[in-house]
């Protein structure tokens, strides 16, 4: 689950990473060019909305594709009883930490990367999807063992010691269809897809409230990093989706409003504001003027000081959180207020 939740960074970062690998060494990363498309439509889940490739429709409707494909593999039941089975067969797994939804089936699809035309091509199914996925993670590890090696960095380097024990993972099982339609009432009625980004933001936004501290422990970097872009992509993604409203009403009047809302707080605004800060953790490359102003004296070296008006990293690490935390229970109002687990993985 760990994995499903944190695909699209773990893929960013491989992606990212290889591009100044290669230049040096491009046997090292012989190994990903396999998984290249992959790790690029991954990476992309993290932005969201903000795929410059592509249309807001296009996106909604690989949203609707990859979804109707994943409830697809737990509907085919065939025979006498098949259509009594797919009448009972729930389609849609939500899954939570303490409460809190952190993904689902079909998110969990997503994040991995894979294209309606993949699966069209390939033989995966719900019997072969998690032999395919540990195969795909474990020639990432293999790659960043070897990065490890090149920066001369050693296994003991890390503190691997554990943050606060991750809670229990709880799930619930539900028929996607009164699911999306219980919501569509509230949020955007009719529009099914609308509602599945709107619970992939909020899996997103609460993987970094919630997965990743226990994961990373001590290493607040790594947990100021992606609760960062996770707000910041959050947030822009979310304008986004009022932006096309404004063009063809099909947001509900109330969900326009609250979504308005969630963003004007300040501290969502101030994140928004830094697209540099952004730029510089997705993509690794520092300017020459951004370097002549860093430290080692600083956390980050001064990374958040040079490029947010002279903010410290422990100011905007507290907005990160808290701006989480604004965002995550914003989205979490618009969801059907019936949603809690009903049992433990």
């Amino acid at each position: 689950m760990a994995a499903l939740t944190l695909m699209p960074f773990l893929s960013a970062f491989v992606f990212e990473s290889a591009r100044y690998i290669k230049e040096e060494d491009p046997v090292a990363v012989r190994e990903l060019q396999t998984h290249e498309a992959l790790l690029r439509t991954s990476r992309l889940r993290l932005k969201l909305l903000d795929d410059n490739r592509k249309s807001f429709k296009e996106v909604v409707d690989n949203i609707n594709d990859l979804a109707t494909i994943n409830s697809g593999w737990f509907m085919g039941h065939r025979g006498i009883l098949g259509p009594l089975k797919r009448w009972l067969q729930p389609d849609l797994g939500v899954y939570f930490i303490q409460g809190e939804v952190i993904g689902t089936t079909h998110v969990a699809f997503l994040n991995m990367g894979l294209t309606k035309e993949d699966l069209s091509a390939s033989s995966l199914s719900l019997d072969t999807l998690g032999p395919y996925l540990r195969e795909t993670t474990e020639d990432f590890g293999r790659y960043v063992g070897l990065l490890l090696g090149k920066l001369n960095i050693a296994d003991n380097a890390f503190d691997s010691a554990p943050g606060e024990p991750m809670s229990p993972i709880q799930f619930r099982d539900l028929k996607s269809k009164r699911f999306y339609e219980s919501m569509a009432d509230r949020v955007a009625p009719g529009r099914t897809p609308v509602c599945i980004l709107l619970t992939s933001i909020l899996s997103q936004i609460n993987t970094a409230r919630a997965v990743v501290p226990s994961i990373a422990g001590r290493n607040e970097d790594a947990v100021f990093k992606i609760g960062f872009v996770s707000l910041f992509h959050a947030a822009s993604s979310l304008r986004k989706l009022l932006d096309q409203h404004r063009e063809n009403a099909f947001l509900h009047l109330d969900a326009v409003e609250h979504i308005g809302a969630m963003l004007d707080a300040d501290l969502v605004r101030n994140i928004s504001e830094n697209r540099m800060l952004r730029n510089n953790l997705v993509h690794y490359g520092v300017g020459k003027r951004t370097a002549a102003r860093l430290s080692p004296d600083l956390p980050l070296f001064g990374l958040v000081e040079a490029l947010a008006d002279g903010q410290s990293l422990e100011a905007m690490a507290n907005d990160v959180e808290r701006g989480l935390d604004h965002i995550s229970d914003g989205l979490r109002s618009l969801l059907p207020q019936a949603l809690t687990p009903q049992g433990t993985l």
